[in-house]
């Protein structure tokens, strides 16, 4: 959770105590419904393309709020999850239950899924194995070099426009389109190298500012955001946006004129109301704009994070879960309640 002893004080000015108090009950709540529902094998139920994907978002959300393999209360729930995850390898390094195949349709298919689950999952057990210097789970280490090998080969895979260099898209290309990467799997992609390189694998510098050079070439000065992919309708989308604003805070680069635009327009363009319906994936989108804004900081974090926090208070159920609505349903309330 963001309420530390370590946390600066001007991420901690966003809410008063009493509010930062009303947002650590609901995630205990939330956190106390996970673990009651925590299957036999460590995961988490979800549609089987979503696996170890969703399972990864839980791991997440249990080890941000101080849950580590092999400790404490709950060790064994979350050394079995880290376990599960692990498991899901395939001898190429990726990291997914269900084997792609060439029809990347529906966008349920394990072809569609699959760089998703990737990178979720590598995110995960490198955060894991970074709060812990290596876990209980055997061989673990190795499983992530092959994870990191995996991600950096999809990445040099020869791309059809040359603003695609650097980035990635689906396990297999989706037939009618030009483009071969796209900010969604893309920025999770990143996410995994940098949670590797910060665990202490070596992830090549080339392959970051590659990643970096892709994320600058989707950037529209005219939309002041970061779009989808190329040749794409050219739509600014919040969750895309904010994916782009959070991968260049991951490489250091909170200042730039991309950064501070592209946050002016999640500013002037807000969520609305919890679970709009005009949000896609409304739990994932404000995950994903929370964190780009935490980055950020000052003005633009103290001005997002009150109304989003307020909104999610008020939008947990009685059991502690909330509601994954619209696109979310497929991924159910594991998913929602994760992010």
């Amino acid at each position: 959770r963001i309420a530390t002893a370590s946390s600066p004080q001007s991420l901690m000015d966003v809410l008063n105590e009493q509010q930062w108090d009303a947002v650590n009950l609901v995630i205990d709540g939330g956190l106390a419904y996970l673990f009651a529902k925590q299957s036999r094998d460590g995961s988490f139920p979800t549609y089987p393309t979503g696996q170890p994907g969703v399972s990864g978002l839980v791991l997440l959300a249990l080890l941000s709020d101080g849950h580590l393999p092999a400790q404490g209360r709950y060790g064994d729930e979350v050394t079995k999850l880290v376990r599960y995850i692990a498991s899901s390898q395939k001898g190429s390094g990726l990291f997914a239950l269900a084997m792609p195949d060439r029809n990347p349709a529906p966008q349920h298919a394990p072809s569609h899924t699959a760089m998703y689950n990737h990178g979720v999952a590598g995110t995960a057990v490198c955060e894991a194995y970074g709060m812990l210097s290596g876990t209980s789970v055997e061989d673990l280490d190795k499983k992530i070099e092959l994870a990191i090998e995996f991600t950096l080969a999809k990445q040099e895979e020869p791309k059809r426009l040359k603003e695609d260099k650097g980035g990635w898209r689906y396990y297999t290309r989706v037939p009618g389109e030009v483009a071969d990467s796209d900010m969604s799997v893309t920025g999770w992609q990143l996410t995994f190298l940098r949670a590797a390189k910060n665990a202490g694998f070596d992830v090549p510098s080339q392959a970051i500012d590659d990643a970096i050079g892709f994320i600058h070439h989707r950037y529209s000065p005219k939309d002041r955001s970061f779009l989808y992919a190329a040749r794409h309708p050219q739509v600014p989308w919040h969750v895309t946006n904010a994916t782009g604003l959070l991968s260049l805070s991951l490489a250091g680069k909170h200042n730039t004129s991309e950064s501070q635009e592209a946050a002016d327009w999640l500013m002037e363009h807000s969520l609305g109301r919890y679970n709009n319906p005009e949000i896609v994936k409304y739990h994932y989108t404000a995950f994903f704009c929370n964190m780009a804004m935490f980055h950020k900081g000052g003005e633009h974090w103290k001005a997002w994070f009150p109304k989003v926090a307020s909104d999610l208070i008020a939008g947990q159920r009685s059991d502690g879960s909330w509601e994954a609505i619209g696109s979310e349903e497929l991924w159910g309330d594991y998913f929602s309640t994760s992010l």
